[in-house]
């Protein structure tokens, strides 16, 4: 504890600058999968399939950095240079990775049009140029190390824009297309230049101003969230119950069979494996028997071929810092550390090391059996019966999204941070939606809904939101302007598609629209027809969205309201 305390007076920002490195690497993987969209060699489904995973990896990620940042005092005050430089260089991560999804395109449509042209290797080859340079920035920030530029950027638009003009297509309007993706680019770029300020010493930033207590996650400490948890409706006690009979079990055999001396590795293994999902728990299980296999191999291997003491005690200390340094981040690597550092650890207690493997093999089989008996017949609880709730929250969440964009198009000017809250429950509830859906995948058969429709759904509703995303950055980019009723009319249409579609769910997004503005109805600029046809595009996905959530509707069992703690 006491070295803990003083590394963190002495650097007090490295937690912060980790867990940022490692948000805007995560970040340039998502760029990566992006890019392979204008590979024609990838397949499109698994592409969806990857992107929206990444996602919900990326959300993790942002998440952590903000309950980093803004609920340590130090930083969230922006007192130093290195605070504001901090929150500066995340606020400007976030809004490149917002111009990241945005920049959506039909690329089914694109493959066709341009597959033979070399235009999309292109745009490919730059956008890879770009996540190489973003995940090297992650990784400078991470380790607290300089940052070098590895092309220019100026020269990169200018190389991309004359290779792009100078392709040959058979209709001229197809090229506007690929004139918007050079634009997209430019703008990425740009974003990494002003990320990139973060290594530049003579940069005066200003703090932000914003209040960062709306951002994070809080929990009240009210007596009523314990009580009100104490029934079997609730996910949180049917998981403490579970837990809890489990170990009684696991501690019952233990008095039964008398074979060794660790039997408390039994319950070890069960509160360690027990999880509320079925999906991570049956994961831990798995990686726990292989892990320990593997690692008692290589322990009994060591241990048969290395007498030397000193060596084995290196061994030990390697070992055991292996296991701590990836208790967070990769449990199979913990586990097949573990043991064999405990086998050594044993053998110089003066124990039989090959009784030990056989006992913690067996302990461990027992344990996870036990474990994954209780997470399959004890109150289960199913992903299927859970993405109801998640269907209707990204779709609320799409919703208030629009809602912003169709005030805004009323000539109204709409708060940064009632933009950015909206941009965060969308990104958070898409996350979750998708994380759900990968963990029923793993479920059994027989307790999944359909897979096919979830899966559109999922992807549907990420497409919505990167067109809404799209326009967004140009309406709040600019003064606040009323729009052509017809344009207006075709966005509430669209919004009125998502409370349909919230309803079929059991509830409707209650939000009071603005009036259409009187305005001289003129033929639409260049300008207006382009955004007439984004959101002409956004009106069709909401309705798709609206046809698929009736069909789901009626398919998924109708779920009790589950009280849950708020973690």
């Amino acid at each position: 504890m006491l070295l803990s305390l003083a590394l963190y007076r002495i650097r007090p920002y490295r937690t912060a600058q980790r867990v940022l490195g490692e948000c805007i690497r995560e970040i340039a993987n998502y760029l990566s999968i992006r890019a392979d969209f204008y590979n024609a060699n990838t397949d499109l489904e698994t592409d969806y399939k990857r992107l929206v995973a990444q996602q919900v990896v990326v959300n993790e990620k942002q998440d952590l950095v903000r309950e980093v940042f803004f609920k340590t005092r130090q930083i969230v005050q922006e007192a130093t240079d290195e605070s504001r430089k901090l929150i500066f260089t995340f606020v400007e991560t976030v809004d490149l990775f917002e111009e990241i999804t945005a920049s959506y395109y039909d690329y089914k449509s694109l493959r066709k049009l341009f597959g033979e042209t070399g235009a999309l290797e292109i745009i490919f080859q730059s956008l890879k140029k770009i996540e190489d340079e973003l995940n090297a920035i992650g990784v400078a920030i991470q380790t607290h190390t300089s940052f070098r530029q590895e092309f220019d950027y100026s020269d990169e638009v200018r190389s991309l824009k004359a290779r792009i003009d100078a392709i040959q297509t058979k209709e001229p309007g197809h090229k506007l297309v690929l004139t918007r993706i050079v634009v997209n680019i430019r703008n990425l770029l740009s974003g990494l230049e002003r990320i990139e300020q973060y290594f530049k010493t003579d940069v005066n930033r200003k703090k932000t101003g914003v209040d960062h207590s709306h951002f994070i996650t809080h929990q009240p400490l009210d007596p009523k969230i314990f009580w009100n948890n104490l029934n079997i409706q609730s996910s949180g006690f049917r998981h403490a119950v579970r837990v809890s009979l489990a170990c009684i079990a696991g501690y019952g055999l233990t008095q039964i069979l008398h074979y060794g001396t660790h039997s408390y590795w039994i319950l070890m293994t069960i509160a360690f494996i027990v999880k509320p999902a079925y999906s991570l728990t049956k994961e831990r299980n798995i990686q726990r028997i292989i892990g320990t296999l593997i690692g008692g191999a290589f322990g009994v291997l060591v241990l048969l071929l290395i007498d030397d003491k000193t060596a084995l005690f290196f061994i030990m200390v390697v070992l055991m810092i292996a296991t701590y340094s990836f208790m967070r981040i990769n449990y199979l690597m913990m586990v097949v550390c573990t043991t064999p550092y405990i086998l050594i650890l044993f053998s110089f207690l003066g124990a039989e090391y090959q009784h030990v493997i056989r006992e913690r093999v067996l302990d461990t089989v027992i344990g996870c059996a036990i474990a994954f008996s209780a997470i399959s017949f004890l109150f289960p609880s199913w992903e299927a019966d859970q993405l109801r709730e998640y269907m209707r929250s990204i779709v609320k969440a799409n919703a208030t999204y629009l809602h912003k964009i169709i005030i805004a198009m009323s000539g109204q000017k709409v708060g940064m941070l009632e933009y950015k809250l909206a941009r965060k429950e969308v990104y958070l509830a898409s996350a979750n939606l998708s994380a759900a859906f990968q963990r029923m995948l793993t479920e059994p058969k027989s307790k999944q809904t359909s897979q096919s429709q979830v899966q559109q759904f999922v992807v549907l509703n990420h497409i919505l939101f990167s067109n809404i995303a799209t326009i967004a950055k140009i309406l709040l980019s600019v003064e606040a302007v009323s729009h052509q009723p017809e344009l207006i009319a075709l966005a509430k249409k669209a919004f009125q598609k998502l409370k349909d579609a919230t309803k079929n769910f059991g509830e409707a997004e209650d939000l009071p629209l603005p009036r259409e503005p009187k305005v001289l109805e003129v033929s639409l600029s260049r300008d207006e027809a382009l955004l007439k046809e984004q959101l002409q595009f956004i009106y069709n996905i909401s309705k798709d969205i609206e046809k698929i959530s009736c069909t789901l509707s009626t398919e998924q069992p109708k779920q009790s309201q589950l009280v849950s703690f708020q973690t």
